[in-house]
């Protein structure tokens, strides 16, 4: 038997049987303990008497404390088919039953956020580039316009000049000027005139150390006519025109005059009353305007007449002069005709529309006979133009009328 008096982990781990005297061995299910090496609390065993029973030692056991549980290093239970602990597993920490492990956190599938942007310095970056590009288009835009401001120029206006007028000499009218001095340049409108419609002239501008503008001037008509008007007494069913109703027509081309309702006029001279009646008044450049006047149709005017005819190589013609008692009213109805070959007649009435015609400078109302291919021109005459036309004062009364046209050849006779 040993004769140690000292007792260690390794002795208790490895009593032999046989040398114990009988003493039975440490249960097996005894779990190893960490003891110290020495215990001063275990009495030493005294040495063993022949023959005598000895008793097992029973040592004092301290309490262990527990031990606790480590998170990241958890061992492996040992021994779970309850087998006999073996030598070198002596000093092991046993495991320990029905402690709750520290579990470990699963890992997040949710992504991370990202901190917000920063708007507001973004927008703030951009004002500051729109800021930037506006100044700069601003400057170039100024820098062009100083150039362009300070470089001279002259430049042609579209001119037109009213039928009529007189021709102006003022240079600003002809040209627009930018850095120039004008007192360096000349206008030269000796070309221009303004007494033919539609027509084109040129003029010229020269300007020192700049050379000449040549630029073109329209002869327009923008004026409407200026007409008074004088009011007409004829007899039941007697004959009127637009133009008996026109004292004057001012404008600087010829003037034309129709009825506005003519169809009205045609049933107002049938009955005795008074009548408004329009009249409209247009220049070549189609200028119009409209007038008025007063027609009073009476059943005491006669309708009587004096009329004059007479015959050219050209036509015939035949005038009648309106009477009121024997004394010319002053309105007179002259009808032309003209005696047509067949081509010149059929050529003439298939071109003529509207209710005028021009043919051989005479302008009126047209009547076409296919039967003698005859052309009939009516228009009426003022005595304005009856004056003009024989160069002197017409007499009123009806003797000394007839007496005036038979002297210049004209065959006259009262009629109806």
């Amino acid at each position: 038997m040993n004769n140690d008096n000292e007792l260690n982990s390794i002795s208790l781990g490895n009593v032999d049987n046989s040398q114990n005297n009988g003493v039975p061995p440490v249960d097996s299910n005894v779990e190893a303990l960490n003891m110290p090496e020495e215990n001063n609390n275990v009495a030493p065993v005294p040495p063993a008497m022949d023959n005598a029973p000895v008793e097992p030692i029973q040592p004092e056991l301290q309490p262990v404390e527990p031990v606790a549980p480590i998170s990241y290093d958890v061992p492996e239970v040992i021994n779970n088919n309850n087998e006999s602990p073996f030598m070198n597993e002596i000093g092991t920490v046993p495991p320990i039953n029905n402690i709750p492990g520290i579990p470990t956190p699963a890992p997040t599938t949710e992504p991370v956020s990202e901190p917000p942007r920063k708007k507001t310095n973004k927008l703030i970056f951009v004002i500051i580039i729109v800021l930037a590009l506006a100044a700069v288009g601003v400057g170039v835009y100024i820098f062009l316009n100083l150039a362009k401001n300070k470089a001279p120029l002259v430049t042609i206006k579209n001119v037109q000049i009213e039928l009529g007028s007189e021709i102006s000499t003022n240079i600003d009218d002809y040209a627009f000027f930018r850095n120039v001095d004008k007192a360096t340049c000349s206008l030269d409108t000796t070309n221009l005139k303004s007494d033919i419609l539609d027509a084109q002239y040129n003029f010229t501008i020269n300007c020192r150390d700049m050379g000449n503008y040549r630029g073109t001037v329209t002869v327009v008509d923008t004026t409407k006519p200026e007409v008074v008007t004088k009011d007409l007494e004829i007899g039941v069913n007697g004959t009127v025109i637009a133009e008996n109703f026109i004292e004057s027509c001012d404008d600087a081309s010829e003037c034309s005059y129709s009825f506005q309702d003519e169809e009205k006029v045609k049933e107002d001279i049938t009955k005795a009353g008074e009548y408004e009646i329009e009249i409209s008044v247009k220049d070549k450049a189609n200028n119009e305007v409209i007038v008025k006047a007063k027609l009073t149709v009476s059943e005491n005017v006669a309708k009587i007449y004096l009329n004059c005819s007479k015959t050219t190589d050209d036509y015939s013609v035949v005038t009648k002069y309106g009477l009121n008692e024997n004394e010319f009213n002053k309105i007179a109805m002259r009808v032309y005709t003209f005696t047509l070959s067949e081509q010149e007649y059929n050529t003439l009435k298939n071109s003529t529309t509207g209710n005028e015609i021009s043919y051989k400078d005479i302008t009126g109302t047209y009547e076409f006979n296919d039967t003698d291919k005859t052309l009939k021109i009516t228009k009426t005459m003022t005595y304005e133009e009856l004056t003009t036309e024989a160069g002197s004062e017409i007499p009123t009364s009806a003797g000394d009328l007839r007496d005036f046209y038979g002297a210049r050849g004209e065959s006259c006779m009262i009629g109806y």
